[in-house]
């Protein structure tokens, strides 16, 4: 059995983050974080607003990375709840935006622990 006191800084936060993510978070939230059910958008989002509340880096990041669509679905919805159309923004090409996405999404995957 590995002892708590052995445990490297990075595998307690682990540990912690773990814990936060068993108490917190609904069975079909969890269920759908270890692929046991389909995810869906709104489980999606209700997930990932928890994740990121709790401050679940590693579940979060994760998260964003296994469903881009859903995570490009949730930033066109920000986006146009907080109207950053409207902020003079540059237009941009179907495949600027696609670049861009790719972009984050490999900052994400070099995020993750």
């Amino acid at each position: 059995m590995v002892e708590i006191e052995n445990l490297t800084k990075a595998q307690l936060e682990r540990v912690d983050e773990f814990v936060r993510t068993a108490f917190y978070l609904e069975e079909d939230e969890l269920k759908a974080l270890d692929e046991q059910i389909p995810m869906t958008q709104e489980l999606f989002d209700r997930l990932s607003d928890r994740l990121f509340k709790i401050g679940a880096q590693n579940d979060f990041l994760r998260l964003l990375k296994e469903y881009p669509d859903f995570t490009k679905n949730s930033v066109d919805k920000i986006e146009k709840e907080l109207e950053l159309k409207s902020m003079d923004i540059p237009e941009m090409t179907e495949e600027e935006t696609q670049q861009s996405f790719e972009r984050l999404m490999e900052r994400i995957s070099s995020l993750t622990i």
